[in-house]
């Protein structure tokens, strides 16, 4: 792959020009009836199975051998499940007439020039593991914040402790409701042992943007009252991109300067965490 992020999207999207991504139907697209974002394979297709179950192992039978999840032709089967599946639901939650499981699929014959494909389940955009942003082949030079989450609601946590946890951190913005008594969701995710970033993640699929400023400003009082000892709160926007020089330090998200974990004992501790 070349070392420019944005020739390697091009690249990518030069290859493969119409892609539509399971972890992102999951974890953006169809919040609402997947309010934790789970993005994995065996599970959504459970999911989505006891949703639909005539798709259930429809092309073997149940006690066949390779009906076992990480073989290959059985995670290409369950993939094209899921993104049916997934699919349906979010034409079910925006309250687009449903569509049999038997018929032929909407988006196979969608022409590539129309956008509700992009806007409605994600067209062209890629998971990006561990990274807040969504990788966009449509966009050259920009990426999108995804999960749910905004730059309105977002916030860039540096200077603290290493001995704090992501446990202390989720005690800290657990529990918080906003006016109107919904739950502050958030998306939890570690840049290195002194900064993390931390958004507020709106499930509701017609994501509005005074939502979003409600749940960060109350996530923002939250965080300042847990870190006031020097630590710096900052809005993500407030800091601007770094000049990218290879795929591997895409926003400076991964720091030459991070701890050596020396124990499979210390990894839980530092994962990112979605509530």
């Amino acid at each position: 792959l070349p070392d420019d992020w944005v020739a390697c999207k091009e690249l990518i999207h030069s290859y493969f020009p119409i892609v539509y991504d399971t972890k992102i139907l999951a974890s953006d697209y169809c919040l609402s009836d997947n309010p934790r974002g789970r993005t994995q394979l065996e599970s959504l297709y459970e999911q989505i199975t006891s949703r639909y179950p005539q798709w259930k192992n429809a092309l073997c039978a149940d006690d066949d051998e390779s009906n076992i999840a990480h073989d290959a032709a059985y995670d290409s089967y369950m993939t094209g499940v899921c993104f049916c599946g997934l699919s349906f639901m979010i034409q079910d939650q925006c309250r687009i007439p449903p569509v049999e499981a038997s018929s032929r699929f909407a988006l196979w014959d969608v022409d590539p020039c129309m956008d509700y494909p992009r806007w409605l389940y994600g067209r062209n955009k890629l998971y990006f593991h561990l990274s807040p942003y969504t990788i966009d082949l449509e966009s050259p030079s920009k990426d999108p914040l995804g999960r749910g989450m905004s730059h309105l609601s977002t916030f860039r946590v540096s200077g603290i402790d290493p001995s704090v946890t992501s446990r202390d951190i989720i005690n800290c913005l657990s529990g918080l409701s906003d006016s109107r008594r919904d739950r502050v969701n958030f998306d939890l995710i570690w840049v290195d042992d002194t900064t993390f970033l931390v958004g507020a993640q709106v499930t509701n699929f017609h994501n509005d943007d005074e939502i979003f400023k409600e749940h960060g400003n109350i996530l923002l009082r939250a965080l300042q009252g847990r870190f006031c000892n020097g630590e710096t709160i900052a809005p993500l926007a407030s800091h601007p991109d770094k000049p990218v020089k290879n795929f591997w330090n895409l926003w400076g998200l991964l720091s030459p300067k991070s701890r050596r974990i020396d124990s499979e004992e210390e990894r839980p501790n530092k994962r990112r965490r979605i509530r």
